[in-house]
């Protein structure tokens, strides 16, 4: 048991050693220069966050409050000790009064704690007592803010006692405080904007989907330096008004959802034909719903026949919105 321990904690120590931290920040190009927000998804990880990018900047960060700090000062979360023994304390900044979910959640994705209270706007101390050894996501969300971290317990004593959540303190602000103060807690950068932390280790894959209007624009990243990540954005509309997400593969730009549309682009309609028999003996352009129902169009999309695509069955209309096409075979093998 001692080897397997020790094994343990040196695998977790080489983790945090392998650990980077990069600052991401985002432009755009195409049909809009303006990103009004970015969804980043650690796929490694299995966490997420969205930030405002008139506000935000993403700071990928390897290891998170391993020292300890100052309650409410430099970072707006900090977990100290990490590692720890099965204690640890949780400081973050609430920018804004609101329902406030914590959740301490496994590698498998199960929630091992959770407790939700309404927090006032300032600076808020947890304590984590009792966690099992293991690797844990610390969750921490609301409709106005959201953290993502990492807890490394080696708690020798893993069978006394019920891992529990406490709320011990609360160092409150206003408005009306200095703006040096509110500076030195949101980590204020260039152009006014506050730093978003978010945990991150050396190769993970992030999935970001940057968000203008009505585009939206995925972009694929290993993060290995700072970096500005430029979304390439492109009107991808169909002629119901659907607008679809997209993803550059390679050379190739793709949708990245499947098309629901209920018209050609030119906006002729194409025939609903529902049920096993009529959809068997049909021989003209026509589609339907998994399942023949409506709510699967999200995210199934529509189920279409070869006659709906075939040129020569559909007089030559374009089932995709104005400016894409349905891949040839060398395009879809050449992917």
């Amino acid at each position: 048991m001692k080897k397997l321990f020790f094994l343990t904690v040196l695998v977790l120590v080489i983790a945090f050693v392998q650990a980077q931290n990069y600052q991401i920040d985002f432009a755009g190009k195409g049909a809009s220069n303006i990103v009004d927000s970015v969804r980043v998804e650690n796929l490694t990880l299995c966490t997420d966050t969205i930030l405002r990018v008139s506000d935000n900047i993403l700071h990928l960060i390897g290891t998170v409050g391993i020292n300890e700090s100052n309650f409410g000062t430099e970072n707006i979360l900090q977990i100290y000790p990490n590692p720890n023994s099965g204690t640890a304390t949780v400081d973050f900044e609430a920018h804004s009064q609101a329902n406030t979910k914590i959740a301490l959640i496994g590698m498998c994705g199960k929630t091992i704690l959770q407790t939700q209270e309404f927090l006032t706007k300032g600076n808020h101390r947890f304590i984590f007592n009792r966690i099992k050894s293991g690797v844990y996501f610390l969750r921490i969300e609301s409709e106005q803010y959201s953290y993502t971290a990492k807890i490394i317990s080696c708690n020798p004593y893993a069978f006394y006692g019920v891992a529990e959540i406490q709320h011990i303190e609360t160092v409150p602000y206003n408005d009306e405080q200095s703006s040096e103060t509110n500076t030195s807690v949101m980590k204020i950068v260039k152009g006014g904007k506050s730093v978003i932390d978010m945990q991150y280790n050396t190769g993970d894959i992030l999935k970001l989907t940057g968000i203008s209007g009505i585009y939206r624009t995925v972009f694929m990243l290993i993060p290995t330096k700072n970096q500005t990540v430029t979304f390439n954005f492109m009107p991808c509309t169909d002629a119901d008004n659907n607008h679809y997400t997209i993803v550059t593969i390679g050379s190739q730009t793709w949708m990245e959802q499947n098309i629901r549309t209920t018209k050609y682009n030119d906006g002729t309609p194409i025939p609903l034909v529902s049920g096993n028999t009529a959809w068997g003996a049909n021989s003209s352009p026509a589609y339907c719903w998994y399942n023949n129902i409506a709510a699967n169009a999200v995210p199934y999309g529509g189920l279409y026949n070869w006659y709906v695509v075939d040129s020569l069955s559909n007089g030559n209309k374009n089932l995709c919105p104005i400016g894409w096409h349905v891949p040839t075979d060398t395009e879809w093998r050449s992917n």
